[in-house]
């Protein structure tokens, strides 16, 4: 449901990672080469994972065409966000609300660093007037 979610744990990872490896070199040397290694390691897996997930969203979850992105969905699905996602279908709708603000706003928070990677520009120019749209109908 939220691909937003899902990026942040794991840049949360990388972070970790990353603080654990800086710790374990600035350390004296009283951290192991094995201890390097797998905070190295940590670090690296969390990026891989960011960034497969940061590229999941935009084909499956984020739903616009551009000159440089075209939309994993037919042209009869007309919202930019998909709210749940299924073997054979989508629907922008989580499993707890049917507002729209709901569907859209999953999709964007939290808000980190890796959302600069995560939302594209042009998708954020065409969501933004919808999203707000949406949190005027609700209220």
């Amino acid at each position: 449901e939220s691909s937003s979610e899902a990026i942040a744990a794991y840049e949360g990872v990388a972070l970790f990672g990353q603080v654990m490896t800086e710790v374990f070199q600035s350390n004296g040397g009283a951290a192991s080469e094995q201890q390097k290694e797998a905070a190295l390691l940590v670090q690296n897996a969390g990026e891989l994972l960011t960034l497969t997930e940061t590229e999941a969203a935009e084909r499956y979850w984020h739903v616009w065409n551009s000159g440089t992105h075209n939309s994993t969905y037919p042209q009869m699905y007309e919202r930019l966000t998909v709210g749940m996602l299924y073997d054979t279908m989508a629907s922008f709708e989580t499993w707890f609300s049917r507002y729209p603000v709901v569907s859209y706003g999953i999709q964007l928070m939290p808000l980190t660093p890796a959302a600069e990677r995560r939302d594209d520009p042009e998708w954020l120019k065409l969501l933004y007037p919808e999203y707000k749209k949406s949190c005027e109908e609700a209220g």
